[in-house]
């Protein structure tokens, strides 16, 4: 039995099997380096690649985005931004009137700015290309806070506001925030109040300045046909001459009024301007009296047709 050689040669064949499974390693290791090595350059490749193939949807997608206006203007995204044919014809012009047919530029551009900040879009800005003019409306402005900057009657509640909020900021936005609050101080007493707003939007806040004025105390009605004490007119009263100022109660004693027929139409002016030594508030009531409502009768006769009547 040949031991030690048998030994020899499973030594050796071990040493073969190490020899060929490091160059085996080696070539594998290569084969892997240079397939991390052309992994950016295959990305290049299929990026080159779906860009030409995607290129014809983007091209779509993009002149989707871009609404035409008129010839001369474009604007871009936003799909809530759609002028109106009057809003267009002072931006484009028109054509039925000669000196309407074409608007300049700047007067143009200076429309857009007004007729998008009516939509809460106060930061366009405008790309001139090819005689063309393409409108980016920007970033929309949202009603993030109201504060009143002076101090207010302890009932006005701003909370009540909170519809307003997360709002777009338009001008009617905030006519609708001033006149809320000037109807909550005259419904409360206050019959002479001056409200003045001022909206950021770079902040979206909204701030309020007010003066109350005087707190009436009880009411005066003046009319100028003075019928105040009839009592035909005065049944349809709401409100209180020994209570306070309260401007709903007057709206509502006007529909009263009205409905009933027995006027054309009435309304009612808070006399603000003149002096008030006292807590009571003049009021004149306007009366509109309409056509006579009278149902006549008229009988007679005469030497040719005999018997006349008539009616109206």
């Amino acid at each position: 039995m040949h031991v030690f050689g048998g030994n020899n040669f499973i030594l050796k064949y071990e040493n073969n099997m190490k020899t060929n499974d490091g160059k085996r390693a080696n070539s594998f290791k290569g084969v892997f380096l240079c397939c991390f090595a052309a992994v950016p350059f295959l990305y290049a490749i299929l990026f080159l690649f779906f860009s030409f193939l995607f290129l014809p949807f983007a091209e779509a997608a993009s002149e989707k985005q871009l609404r035409h206006v008129c010839e001369a203007y474009s604007v871009v995204g936003k799909k809530d931004v759609h002028f109106s044919s009057e809003e267009k014809k002072l931006i484009c012009g028109d054509a039925s009137y000669e000196s309407w047919k074409k608007i300049p530029v700047n007067q143009a551009k200076f429309h857009i700015k007004t007729f998008l900040q009516q939509r809460g879009y106060f930061f366009p800005t405008f790309q001139e290309s090819e005689n063309k003019i393409i409108i980016f409306p920007g970033k929309k402005t949202f009603i993030k806070k109201i504060n009143v900057e002076d101090d207010a009657p302890p009932f006005l509640n701003i909370k009540k506001l909170r519809k307003a909020k997360n709002t777009p900021l338009t001008p009617q936005k905030l006519n609708y925030i001033q006149d809320w609050v000037v109807r909550e101080l005259k419904n409360n007493g206050y019959a002479c109040p001056k409200v003045s707003g001022a909206a950021y939007a770079e902040s979206g806040v909204v701030n309020l300045s007010l003066t109350p004025g005087k707190f009436f105390k009880s009411v005066k009605i003046e009319d100028q046909f003075k019928v105040f004490n009839k009592p035909v007119l005065r049944r349809f009263d709401a409100f209180g001459l020994d209570k306070p100022y309260q401007e709903n109660l007057f709206q509502l004693t006007k529909r009263r009024t009205e409905d009933s027929g027995i006027l054309e139409a009435t309304y009612f002016v808070s006399q603000c301007e003149a002096p008030h030594k006292t807590d009571e508030i003049t009021v004149e009531q306007k009366l509109i009296l309409g056509r006579p409502r009278l149902f006549r009768f008229g009988v007679g006769a005469n030497t040719e047709e005999y018997a006349l009547a008539k009616i109206s």
